[in-house]
């Protein structure tokens, strides 16, 4: 939401025959606009009716500056007090760009304050034109970043997701040759059990020899005739 804020001052003045200006009583202003768009500018025109209540008093007015003061020659008097009507022109112009799609400013009056002089009174108001503005290109800024940085983040978890899948695979593809190790040690065991059971292959030898047949003859003599 902005807000765009200005004065509006008006001086009025009276014929002499009314006397000299003595207090305004009651004032009111309200803003009576409409809204039009033209050449990507939208325009409220409309104006400010003002309705104000004047006590006089008999005097001479001094002076009446008419480059300045607004002369009110039709008053509907009631004694001492008059009343009129008037309405000040409107024009305000914003650019289409600076205001939300689908939504209209608006007008309103925040403070009226008035006096009176001796050549007529013044009458000073606030305006307020609000609208609804397009979202600032700092917030667009921040919503990029906080989407990217949900999209790193989801990245991230999607990396380490996998990353646990292919360990965990990695270790069952590994798990086998960690049961084949004691296999290969039983196999060693049994190699070196053949090793050690070689030597009884000189018995055979020797029984080869006592199952000789006929034909050969077999010399039995003590160790102790060979040294002689």
């Amino acid at each position: 939401m902005e807000v765009k804020s200005w004065e509006v001052k008006e001086q009025f003045c009276f014929p002499q025959s009314f006397g000299v200006p003595k207090e305004v009583k009651t004032i009111n202003v309200t803003p009576q606009y409409f809204h039009e768009e033209m050449d990507n500018m939208v325009h409220i025109n409309g104006i400010y009716h003002i309705t104000c209540h004047v006590e006089f008093e008999e005097g001479e007015v001094e002076h009446h500056a008419t480059s300045e003061f607004t002369e009110i020659e039709d008053l509907d008097l009631n004694g001492e007090l008059g009343y009129f009507e008037y309405a000040v022109p409107m024009s305000v112009e914003i650019s289409k760009d600076r205001i939300q799609a689908e939504t209209l400013p608006t007008v309103s009056i925040e403070t009226i304050n008035c006096k009176a002089e001796s050549d007529g009174i013044e009458i000073v108001w606030l305006v307020n034109c609000e609208y609804e503005t397009h979202r600032p290109k700092t917030e667009e800024v921040v919503a990029e970043v906080r989407q990217e940085m949900i999209e790193e983040v989801e990245e991230t978890l999607v990396l380490e997701s996998s990353s646990h899948r292919e360990a965990v695979v990695s270790n069952e593809q590994q798990s086998p040759r960690t049961v084949q190790e004691p296999v290969q040690e039983q196999t060693n065991v049994t190699i070196k059990n053949r090793e050690v059971e070689s030597p009884a292959e000189d018995d055979s030898e020797l029984q080869f020899i006592f199952n000789l047949e006929d034909g050969y003859t077999k010399l039995s003599f003590p160790s102790n005739n060979v040294l002689k």
